[in-house]
């Protein structure tokens, strides 16, 4: 069984570098992609809404995450957008916390200046050299969903990082109030490069968001993962060898 997956899997290799179309636009997805998040900032983000609400932080990490794969599951199949304060309701919600918007909208903001205190974390360590080489022949853009931290501050993080000035656009969910895997989203990423969906490659690590969502939409696409298994789609696990291997030009 493991012989015949094998030879799918470079059957598919094979067909995709053989048959495949210029890549003249390269799209990426953030979070597990670009960046992963500073565990200071999850942790001061905790404690802040701990000394908030008078709940212990480790209860309050644990109803964030429950929110988010909550959210994220919606998105998944509708493609509505979740903004910071539904996820924040909802987790308070888990956590039989009451309060009023006025409270939530202010906690937002204290969790954004927060985030910007902690620098972001650079997924691979020679990301902004591999931008370089793409930015050689290719548009590049941004194209994610956000959560608990909206366009206006990811901008801002992204600039510290080095990596808003490599990109020809960005656009984020919460701007164009779709979410990926929603068509809206990646056909606004094709107006903005200009070109044929069929000359932009988006990669991401997210299955059904990001290498489906891009398909629909007739984009090619890699699905950023360590280990594939369903053998029918093009994957690679760092954004530096799907490059070496000819998936991103």
């Amino acid at each position: 069984m493991e012989c015949v997956d094998s030879v799918v899997i470079l059957f598919t290799i094979f067909y995709y570098l053989a048959v495949k179309i210029p890549i003249m636009g390269v799209s990426f997805d953030l979070w597990k992609t670009l960046i992963g998040s500073n565990p200071d900032f999850s942790a001061e983000r905790d404690l802040y809404l701990s000394k908030q609400l008078g709940i212990p932080a480790l209860d309050i990490s644990k109803a964030l995450r429950a929110s988010d794969k909550r959210c994220d599951g919606v998105s998944d199949v509708t493609g509505r957008h979740f903004g910071p304060a539904e996820r924040l309701n909802s987790a308070l919600e888990e956590l039989g916390y009451v309060t009023a918007d006025c409270d939530v909208d202010q906690w937002v903001v204290g969790i954004q200046k927060i985030f910007l205190k902690h620098p972001i974390r650079l997924k691979e360590p020679d990301l902004l050299a591999t931008l370089d080489k793409l930015k050689q022949h290719a548009k590049l853009a941004v194209t994610s969903n956000t959560g608990f931290i909206d366009g206006i501050c990811m901008c801002k993080a992204l600039d510290r990082a080095g990596i808003l000035s490599r990109m020809d656009a960005v656009i984020f969910s919460n701007e164009i109030h779709a979410a990926k895997p929603d068509g809206r989203i990646f056909q606004h990423t094709i107006s903005l490069l200009g070109m044929p969906p069929e000359n932009i490659v988006h990669i991401g690590d997210r299955l059904k968001a990001d290498y489906n969502g891009a398909r629909s939409v007739g984009m090619q696409a890699v699905w950023l993962v360590e280990q594939d298994r369903t053998g029918e789609v093009i994957t690679a696990p760092t954004i530096q060898i799907a490059y070496e291997r000819g998936y991103l030009t």
